[in-house]
């Protein structure tokens, strides 16, 4: 039988304590500074996560706003809880094993990549991305919850998708739909500047 050691308040205020060290160290890492308004970290510089800002899946920092680029690619998060409310640049979160978009900024200034996930609709997304959007490579059924506007290309190629309901509907780009068992074009974007589908 295993010696469960019970929880004390002394133990619970190391652990806290060594949690705040850890948080403390990486601000300094990451050049992250602690909001009070929000109760968020925000960063003026891109974030590249990495291993130590993760546990069991899920960033152990609560970020709010990254004027420049925020990517946790390939990280094995679960879950986008924690990343940036509003990221200036481009918000990259493919290779990983996300099942729903809740929790990702909802705005981003450059290009939203959530390829090769385990997404089963898009919703959650910003509802405006700047740049181009990506969501191929994800077995999605359906659309549902997609941006209301993408400014550059929209790519949601190699999908499981049969129609485009809940597409995007101004796409200042293409429309790259391409390698999906598609039966009809319903709720393809009403403004685009071509639609790919080869």
């Amino acid at each position: 039988m295993k010696n469960i050691q019970p929880i004390t308040k002394e133990r619970l205020g190391k652990e806290t304590e060594k949690m705040q060290e850890k948080i403390q160290a990486l601000c300094e890492k990451y050049n992250l500074t602690y909001n009070k308004e929000t109760g968020r970290y925000d960063c003026e510089r891109n974030v590249r996560v990495r291993g130590d800002l993760i546990n069991n899946g899920r960033l152990i920092i609560q970020f709010g706003v990254v004027e420049k680029d925020f990517n946790c690619q390939g990280c094995g998060l679960t879950s986008l809880k924690g990343t940036p409310q509003k990221v200036g640049g481009a918000f990259n979160c493919c290779y990983n094993y996300i099942t729903t978009l809740d929790g990702a900024p909802q705005e981003v200034g450059g290009y939203f990549d959530c390829r090769y996930n385990e997404l089963t609709s898009l919703e959650g997304s910003p509802k405006v991305v700047k740049g181009v959007f990506t969501c191929s490579n994800c077995n999605l059924t359906t659309l549902k919850g997609a941006p209301k506007a993408v400014y550059g290309d929209f790519y949601c190629s190699y999908n499981n998708l049969t129609s485009l309901e809940g597409a995007t509907q101004y796409v200042g780009g293409y429309l790259y739909c391409d390698n999906n068992p598609l039966t009809s074009f319903d709720g393809a974007p009403q403004v685009v500047a071509g639609i790919i589908n080869e």
